[in-house]
C-alpha cells in the first residue's frame, strides 16, 4: 500500500485527494511501528488539512512510542488547546497524561486525567482514567486526594481489573498519612473483598505493619506467622515479614 500510496504522491502533484494519501502514508507506517518514517509523512499535511488535527495525534503517538514524551507533550498540548472538537480528543487527553506519567511529572498527568473526566463524561475510556487519576495523585504525594479518587473509581468499579489496586492503594495512602486505624479497616476490606488477588499478601503484610504502628504486637504477630507459613510469599516480603516479626517479639520482650 505505502509503494502504491507514494507512486500516487509523486505523479500527481495537484490529486484531489492528496490530503488522504499522505494521511494513509503515514498511518501505514504507524500500523507498521516505522515511527521515524510516520512523523515524516504526517508533518508533510497542511495546516488548512481537514485531516491536520488526526494527523497531530498519530504523529504524538509516533512520538510516544519512540519514548520521545516531551514532543509528544507539546504535541497533545496543542490538540486539546487547539481542536477541543477532534474526534480523537478524549485519546489526547489520556496520551498526554500518560506522557506526563512516564516523565514523572505525576501531577501534571493527574490533571490531565482529570481534564479528560470533566470534558468527556461518557468516554468509554473514563474508567482506566479515573484509575490513573488516582494512582498520578498517590505518586505525587497527594494522598487525601488520592483516597477521593481511589474510593471514587471503587464506588463504579469494583470488578475492574485494577479494583484490586485501587483498593490496596487506599490502605497504603491511609498509612502514609499515619491514619493507622484507616489503613488497617481498608485493609480489612481488600482481604474481604478481593482476597484471591495477587496483592493479597502485601496487603497482610501492611495490616500486620499498621497494627504495629498502633503497638497492637499480638495482633501484628499473628498475622506475620502466617504470612511467614504461606509458600506463597516472594522473598524480598518474606525477609521483610520476619523482620517486621523480630520486631514485634522485641517490642514484647519475647527475646
Amino acid at each position: 500500500a505505502i509503494k502504491k500510496y507514494e507512486d500516487i504522491v509523486g505523479r500527481y502533484t495537484s490529486l484531489e485527494y492528496k490530503d488522504t494519501v499522505l494521511y494513509r502514508i503515514g498511518e501505514c507506517y504507524y500500523r507498521l511501528k516505522d515511527y521515524e518514517s510516520a512523523v515524516k509523512w504526517f508533518k508533510i499535511l497542511p495546516t488548512e488539512s481537514y485531516l491536520y488535527a488526526d494527523a497531530l495525534f498519530w504523529m504524538a503517538e509516533s512520538l510516544y512510542n519512540q519514548n520521545n514524551f516531551n514532543d509528544a507533550i507539546k504535541i497533545y498540548e496543542k490538540i486539546t488547546a487547539d481542536f477541543p472538537s477532534c474526534k480523537l480528543i478524549d485519546h489526547a487527553y489520556y496520551s498526554l497524561g500518560w506522557s506526563y506519567f512516564k516523565i514523572g511529572r505525576f501531577e501534571s498527568a493527574a490533571k490531565s486525567f482529570n481534564d479528560l473526566a470533566l470534558k468527556s463524561p461518557q468516554s468509554r475510556i473514563l474508567k482506566n482514567t479515573i484509575f490513573w487519576k488516582a494512582e498520578s495523585l498517590y505518586l505525587a504525594g497527594k494522598y487525601d486526594e488520592a483516597i477521593v479518587s481511589f474510593e471514587e473509581f471503587l464506588k463504579k468499579e469494583q470488578t475492574h481489573k485494577y479494583s484490586d489496586a485501587a483498593s490496596y492503594r487506599v490502605g497504603e495512602c491511609f498509612y502514609k498519612l499515619k491514619d493507622y486505624k484507616s489503613a488497617i479497616n481498608a485493609f480489612n476490606i481488600f482481604l474481604k473483598a478481593y482476597g484471591d488477588s495477587t496483592l493479597k499478601n502485601e496487603v497482610k503484610y501492611w495490616l500486620g505493619v499498621s497494627q504495629i504502628s498502633l503497638s497492637n504486637y499480638p495482633a501484628a504477630s499473628k498475622i506475620l506467622i502466617e504470612l511467614n507459613l504461606s509458600p506463597e510469599v516472594p522473598k524480598d516480603l518474606s525477609v521483610r515479614s520476619k523482620y517486621a516479626l523480630g520486631w514485634c517479639y522485641f517490642k514484647q520482650k519475647k527475646y
